[in-house]
């Protein structure tokens, strides 16, 4: 048989709503909430026998909603019934606790889970305590009041509690409000190392109040040997510290500064106003009359007040500044003055008069000045539009002055003088005219009296002097000198007088010397510091001019021969006269000379016929030719090679390789140099050898100074080539064939 059941919309929602109904009632009973459930049991001591005495603090905490009740042993003196504890704690069935129970020194501890009834726990306290910290802040007081800016000290006292000793113990300071408070120069946490148990230990922070307001403060302690925190004793408050502004604010006054002085009406006076809590407004004041207040400063800026026709006088001024702070501070600056000088200094010039004329460089510029307010700082004499002298010391009212050595040259001249506060004032414009002489010598105006000297000839250097200044000269020194001023002088100083315009001849002889010379003619010495007479321009004292004697003497002429033959027993043979026809050398030397003659060979090479280039040297080292660019060596001799050479015949002997010059211009006077290897020697010219210039003669040839037979070019200090020197002269020889 099949039932059909019908079963319309309606019915089908309503029941939907009871199955929904039905299910969340049946959640509600799943998660009721916690109810009282009573918990008791008994605590023992370390023998597990013998029950506590009462008091001993229990604590019980439900693991799964972290309830927790504190209770404390208390049972009737019943030896059954001590260490007899009880509490109900809001729990549910079931849940986790966890029983704890502790003295002094120990604890213990159980676990249970909760019975619909009342559920059991027994505990034995036989576990040492491990350290715990018990803080005491003991300065400062709850509701204590500091001032801003002052550094007060919070002092906490750490003791350690519980079974054992403190080890790697800390202390550290927190503060609410740190906006209000702020430690100073100091650390939040604090090392306290080790504390033995049942002692202590204080340590200090330094705090300071920055802003009004207040804050709590609290100091936590701790150790690395902390476990369980029985007592909570380890954290410690003070409540409401208050920070109070009593700080003035501090004013300094910047500009202007303090018995300045001005020549301006309308001043701007700059301040500094600070204060920790802000400024509210300032006042200036000035003669102690409040002239203007504002509101609108920051701490610690520039700040300004700008003031108008403060008219002249002496000003004392001050700022005055309110802070920000509940109390309202009022401080003031310190006083300050400023003179306002509207008046100029009046400025008269006395002596020299306008347009004076004078000879005499040393000028007294005389003046006067006054100021009918103010004080002079200074006066000044302007020349020609620049200031020339100043002076900072001034009497007012007095004849001043100023004492100037000036040039000669037209001056226009003032006196300014300037006040403290800046006002100037002019005297008259006045011209003076100083005249001076002008003393000068020039290079074109040195002449010597022979133009191309040899050594040791006298040479006259005349030199023209002038003076083209506005003034006469006299007793003007004069003075000649070889190469440098004031080391070699020539002659004694001359003294001479000349006017205006005029000029003079001076002169001096002077013994020529090989190389060249700048030859000093000076004026009014020592140039460098302008000499002893004041001169339009210093400048022209000085003058030279170059001349140069060379290091060798050119000899040339003609060779007239009377040749005459005698016997060995002087009896005449026959004669000729004025031979035309001749052949020969001529050879110079030392006069102080002793020469073989068949001994002579050829300078810079040696007995060996090898090349000895250091004989050129040696010779301008004896000659005192070194340093000459026409010296020995440089004349002969090129990268240490010898320029040129030739062969001559002398006494019947061919000497080869003879190191030759052209003697002037032209290739037909040739000039060689030969040594005489019969004075001891090393094998070679060491320059204690004699020595010889030698030339041909060469007949009716062109030479530099005309037709002639022989020219030849001689060292000019030859004739004191051979020591000692007695003759200072060099020898001529013949030598014809």
């Amino acid at each position: 048989m099949k039932h059909i059941i019908k079963i319309n919309n309606k019915n089908c929602f309503l029941m939907f709503i009871s199955i929904i109904t039905f299910v969340l009632i049946f959640n509600i009973v799943i998660a009721s909430p916690p109810t009282p459930h009573n918990v008791r049991g008994r605590v023992f001591n370390s023998d597990g026998i013998t029950g506590v005495e009462n008091g001993i603090p229990v604590r019980i905490n439900d693991t799964n909603n972290s309830n927790s009740v504190l209770t404390y042993v208390y049972a009737p003196p019943i030896p059954s019934l001590k260490g007899s504890y009880s509490a109900a704690i809001n729990s549910s069935d079931n849940d986790l606790i966890n029983v704890t129970a502790w003295n002094s020194t120990h604890y213990g501890w159980n676990t249970s889970y909760l019975a619909s009834t009342t559920t059991d726990v027994n505990i034995i306290i036989n576990i040492i305590r491990p350290s715990e910290t018990n803080v005491t802040i003991t300065d400062p007081a709850n509701n204590t009041v500091k001032g801003i800016s002052t550094v007060f000290n919070v002092t906490a006292k750490i003791a350690v509690v519980g079974g054992q000793s403190g080890t790697g113990c800390y202390a550290e300071i927190s503060l609410s409000n740190e906006n209000s408070l702020s430690l100073y120069n100091d650390n939040y946490i604090h090392s306290l190392e080790n504390i033995a148990l049942g002692s202590y230990k204080t340590t200090t922070w330094n705090v300071t109040g920055i802003k009004e307001g207040s804050s709590n403060i609290t100091v936590n302690a701790y150790c690395d040997s902390d476990g369980i925190n029985f007592n909570n004793l380890s954290t410690y408050t003070v409540y409401d510290i208050i920070i109070n502004d009593t700080i003035l604010p501090n004013i300094t006054l910047i500009n202007p500064s303090n018995n300045s002085w001005t020549n301006k009406e309308n001043l701007t006076f700059q301040f500094n106003a600070a204060d920790v809590s802000g400024i509210k407004s300032c006042g200036i004041y000035v003669n102690y009359v409040l002239k203007k207040t504002e509101n609108n400063f920051e701490s610690g800026s520039l700040s300004d007040f700008n003031l108008t026709d403060l008219g002249q006088g002496n000003h004392s001024w001050f700022v005055s500044c309110y802070d920000n702070s509940s109390n309202q501070n009022l401080g003031n600056s310190s006083i300050s003055y400023i003179n306002i000088d509207l008046t100029y200094p009046d400025v008269t010039s006395i002596l020299p008069g306008n347009e004076n004329v004078s000879s005499n460089n040393l000028v007294i510029f005389e003046y006067n000045v006054t100021d009918d307010y103010g004080i002079v700082d200074n006066c000044s004499l302007i020349l020609n539009g620049s200031v020339y002298d100043t002076n900072y010391s001034i009497t007012q009212n007095v004849t001043l002055n100023f004492k100037e050595t000036l040039p000669g040259n037209y001056y226009e001249w003032v006196i300014i003088c300037i006040d403290k506060a800046n006002n100037s004032g002019y005297s008259e414009t006045r011209f003076i005219n100083i005249t001076d002489p002008d003393l000068a010598v020039y290079s074109s105006d040195i002449e010597f009296s022979k133009e191309n000297p040899v050594e040791n000839e006298e040479v006259i250097i005349n030199a023209t002097l002038y003076n083209i200044g506005n003034d006469n000269a006299t007793n003007v020194l004069v003075q000649f000198f070889e190469d440098e001023p004031y080391t070699n002088q020539i002659g004694s100083n001359i003294y001479i007088n000349l006017s205006v315009g005029e000029n003079a001849i001076v002169s001096k002889t002077w013994t020529a010397k090989v190389g060249l010379y700048n030859i000093y003619v000076v004026i009014d010495p020592p140039y460098e510091t302008n000499g002893s007479i004041q001169e339009l321009d210093e400048s022209n004292n000085v003058a030279n001019k170059t001349i140069f004697i060379p290091a060798y003497h050119i000899y040339y002429g003609d060779i007239v021969a009377d040749l005459l033959l005698a016997s060995a027993s002087d009896e005449y043979v026959r004669s000729w006269f004025n031979e035309t026809n001749i052949n020969g050398n001529i050879y110079v030397a030392d006069s102080d000379s002793s020469i073989n003659w068949t001994s002579l060979f050829a300078i810079g090479t040696d007995l060996g016929y090898n090349p000895a280039q250091d004989d050129f040297e040696e010779i301008d080292s004896i000659l005192n030719l070194t340093e000459l660019s026409d010296s020995i060596n440089n004349s002969y001799t090129e990268n240490g090679e010898i320029k040129a050479s030739d062969s001559f015949v002398v006494y019947g002997n061919n000497i080869n390789d003879v190191p030759i010059v052209n003697s002037t211009n032209t290739f037909d006077f040739i000039t060689g140099i030969l040594w005489d290897y019969s004075d001891l020697n090393p094998g070679e010219y060491n320059g204690s050898q004699d020595l010889i210039f030698i030339t041909k003669v060469n007949q009716n040839k062109q030479g530099r100074y005309g037709i002639y037979d022989y020219e030849i070019k001689v060292p000019a200090s030859l004739k004191r080539y051979a020591t000692p020197n007695n003759e200072n002269t060099v020898t001529f020889y013949v030598e014809l064939s």
